[in-house]
């Protein structure tokens, strides 16, 4: 469920108990005036002096100050609040949105509160620009907007939500075009991590990985350029395989160009050029006979990959009856494709786990081994007792190491 700032309920009664008047200097900074930059002598939760938050270097996104002083503890209870409005979905970190701290607390007192309340925005201690901005007592909210003048300014008695529709009404008007620096840090270690991918020939995962970035990076960003020059050269790679799919349709080789159009769709998901080869393929497949003969001798292999792939992720999620059932069809069934190689070699790692491949046996024994069962207890309840015997012996020899051959051996223990 999202995590919304503005909890109607729970700020309210929270401002009901701060009673101490908050005193405004109407003579500080007010909306529209630029920004005043934000002097500490401490910063906390920065990684490094590069880190510092600089309102000039973060000029493009949206800024909120919050401001609270030493002695009044209402202030600090209002931290947690703020720390959840900026991880915010609509208005925190990812959309453009940067979060600031600032009181005249030293660490040694700050660092507590900010651990307990779990706070990761940045905190300047030790800070007098409470003056400059027009706060003298307890608390107060500064929101810039992109442009770096002060669009909001509020005391805390009952602004909040003021507050959160002025920052909304600033990024509808004049939507941010700078990244979260946290963000950003993300967005350019996975766009190394997208070149590397595309160099391994691991498209659709270089593909996803842009995606990533795509949502993580604030529209006007030049990291979305860089996103899209690297998205480009997919397409471009895409479009040079796909080149190859008229010569061999000229030449009558309809394997060959079934095979570059099958190529395209499995490994540039998401992209116009795969687009283009999937319409392609269902249009030839409807249309040309020879074309559809072609594409329906990798019916087969499609089918096995699918059920390969689907095996692999029941066997990461503990699924093991799902994933055994999944590789055995694609061994027996299609045992004439690559996926079936793959199958094979997953099914012998798995008889190597004892532990996984316990649960396979156990599964393997159950429809036998659960009506046996049945009956001996019955035999046994009829006083049968050699029939009785005769099943439970039978499924500890058959089902060995099987919690079926567990549950006979303890029915011979009790049996009379």
């Amino acid at each position: 469920m999202r995590k919304t700032f503005f909890v109607a309920a729970g700020i309210g009664m929270l401002l009901t108990n701060i009673t101490l008047a908050q005193n405004r200097d109407e003579e500080g900074l007010q909306v529209g005036d630029y920004a005043a930059s934000i002097e500490a002598a401490e910063w906390l939760n920065v990684e490094s002096e590069e880190d510092i938050p600089s309102l000039a270097e973060l000029r493009g996104m949206v800024v909120v100050l919050f401001f609270w002083v030493s002695w009044h503890g209402g202030a600090e209870s209002l931290l947690p609040y703020v720390n959840m409005f900026s991880y915010d979905l609509q208005i925190g970190r990812s959309g453009g949105v940067y979060t600031i701290g600032i009181t005249d607390a030293d660490r040694g007192v700050t660092q507590p509160i900010i651990d307990e309340a779990k706070i990761f925005f940045p905190v300047g201690v030790e800070s007098s620009s409470a003056q400059e901005y027009g706060f003298r007592n307890g608390f107060g909210f500064i929101v810039i907007g992109p442009d770096g003048k002060i669009i909001y300014k509020g005391s805390g008695q009952g602004d909040l939500s003021a507050m959160r529709s002025a920052i909304i009404e600033a990024m509808r008007e004049s939507p941010p075009t700078k990244t979260h620096p946290d963000e950003a840090k993300i967005c350019y270690r996975r766009i190394d991590e997208a070149r590397g991918q595309i160099r391994e020939g691991k498209y659709p995962r270089a593909y996803k990985t842009l995606l990533e970035v795509g949502r993580r990076a604030v529209l006007g960003d030049r990291l979305m350029s860089r996103t899209m020059e690297i998205a480009d050269l997919l397409e471009q790679l895409g479009y040079d395989r796909l080149a190859a799919f008229q010569p061999f349709m000229e030449q009558k080789k309809y394997d060959e160009a079934a095979e570059v159009l099958r190529d395209v769709i499995r490994r540039f998901r998401g992209l116009d050029c795969y687009k283009d080869a999937k319409r392609l393929y269902e249009e030839l497949r409807e249309e040309d006979e020879d074309f559809k003969q072609a594409a329906a001798r990798f019916d087969d292999e499609d089918t096995a990959a699918r059920l390969y792939l689907e095996a692999r992720d029941d066997l990461k999620a503990r699924r093991i009856t799902r994933c055994y059932n999944k590789l055995n069809q694609v061994v027996t069934e299609y045992s004439a494709t690559e996926a079936a190689e793959y199958a094979e070699a997953m099914l012998a790692r798995m008889r190597k786990n004892e532990t996984v491949w316990a649960l396979v046996l156990d599964y393997q024994a159950t429809a036998q081994c659960k009506q046996k069962l049945a009956r001996a207890r019955n035999l046994i309840g009829d006083g049968r007792y050699r029939d009785a015997e005769k099943l439970l012996r039978q499924i500890v020899k058959d089902f060995p190491n099987t919690i079926w051959a567990e549950e006979a051996i303890e029915e011979l223990k009790n049996m009379p």
